[in-house]
């Protein structure tokens, strides 16, 4: 095959046209789409030689250095003007690769059909906002439509440090800068340190995983910054529960007081198909600390907690169960953007997320603007399904 970075291009270009959410590739097995959250194969086996070009000629030999030596790597990239999350691996079969298609589009929190309560967390002016869930729970899509209603409504100087960039922001009342690990900073603590030397107001920390990066997050919170972060967890209390885990033991009654002191939020949200509405929303518990919550957190005293939900309701506090009849009590619901799918997403999760060195001409990004209403712009017409999987298949 001629150009193989071109195979690439044409299959973004095909997920598109098949409303397709992701793209799977692996060495001696056919294309795989997610489409309607269901894998479809299509075509006949990728051939290792041509994936692996492909695949190379995306990444650059630094990185795939890189791939080489830590047997993984997570990359932002446009493919045919189109933003891709990638996570390139490998397997007993040879190299793979995972390519979530993202939107151009920034949605709003109307657009996700979103309680009114998120209006309440955006208008905050300082502390810590936790938002998570299971994977593919939208945690990602619920921070950029908060970032957005920051930046068509506040002037706040917004700095986030992400692995990687999702949602592209355009400076509207507040300036946004956005950062990305491994190519504009070293890693989360070090982003989050440099960015407290920027004169933030607002910071997005974009996960929680290890305690350097809870420290961080927890000081740059607790020194009056508003600090947006995600964690994986099934529910507001487990969230905390695992954030605080993150901590040595004996620095654990310090973290408490640190989040009683700076927790604002608490957000676990799940996708769901509506029964009436037939099509997927967010369904979410939410816990909006008072003094009550923030006695339970100094004493470590998590059990209790869950009850404490359930009776401060009138204090903006919300069960699935709550928000669930609040979502069946609307007339109708916000038919979602086309450039917001209503299928399941499905994080690419990466055993490893160290960082790389990149070379200067590695580091230029091509971004490329929406047209009006319009979620991607996409170079060129797709071929057709049969000709691009040849093309993959090196006929």
């Amino acid at each position: 095959m001629a150009d193989s970075s071109g195979s690439l291009k044409q299959l973004v270009k095909l997920a598109i046209q098949l409303k397709a959410s992701d793209i799977h590739l692996d060495s001696g097995r056919p294309s795989a789409f997610r489409i309607n959250n269901k894998i479809e194969f299509h075509g006949s086996v990728i051939k290792a030689a041509v994936l692996k070009n492909s695949l190379l000629d995306l990444l650059g030999n630094e990185r795939w250095a890189y791939l080489v030596q830590n047997k993984s790597i997570d990359c932002s990239e446009n493919i045919s003007g189109v933003r891709c999350r990638i996570n390139i691996f490998f397997t007993y079969r040879g190299v793979g690769a995972s390519i979530r298609i993202l939107s151009s589009h920034v949605p709003s929190l109307a657009s996700l059909n979103l309680h009114p309560v998120f209006k309440t967390i955006s208008d905050f002016d300082r502390g810590l906002v936790l938002v998570c869930g299971p994977t593919g729970s939208g945690k990602s899509t619920t921070i950029a439509a908060l970032i957005n209603q920051i930046n068509h409504s506040k002037q706040m100087n917004v700095i986030t440090i992400e692995n990687p960039i999702e949602y592209i922001f355009q400076p509207n009342l507040s300036l946004i800068r956005q950062r990305e690990i491994g190519i504009s900073v070293k890693d989360f603590p070090s982003g989050v340190r440099d960015a407290l030397r920027e004169d933030p107001d607002m910071m997005l920390v974009g996960e929680i995983r290890d305690e350097e990066t809870a420290r961080a997050t927890l000081n740059a919170a607790e020194t009056g910054h508003l600090v947006f972060t995600t964690i994986h967890s099934a529910s507001v209390v487990e969230a905390i529960s695992r954030l605080s885990a993150t901590f040595t033991e004996d620095f654990q009654s310090f973290a408490f007081a640190q989040l009683a002191d700076c927790l604002k939020a608490v957000v676990c949200q799940r996708l769901v198909v509506h029964p009436k509405f037939k099509i997927r929303v967010p369904v979410c518990e939410v816990l909006i600390p008072n003094s009550a919550t923030r006695s339970l957190l100094l004493a470590g005293n998590l059990k209790s907690l869950p009850d404490h939900l359930m009776t401060n309701r009138d204090g903006g506090c919300l069960t699935f169960d709550w928000y669930q009849q609040w979502l069946d009590g609307l007339a109708s619901l916000e038919p979602l953007p086309k450039t917001v799918r209503n299928e399941p997403v499905n994080e690419v999760e990466s055993p490893d997320r160290e960082t790389w060195s990149l070379a200067t001409k590695d580091l230029k990004r091509e971004h490329v603007e929406p047209k009006s209403n319009e979620g991607y712009e996409i170079d060129g017409d797709a071929d057709d399904l049969n000709s691009i999987i040849a093309d993959l298949e090196g006929n």
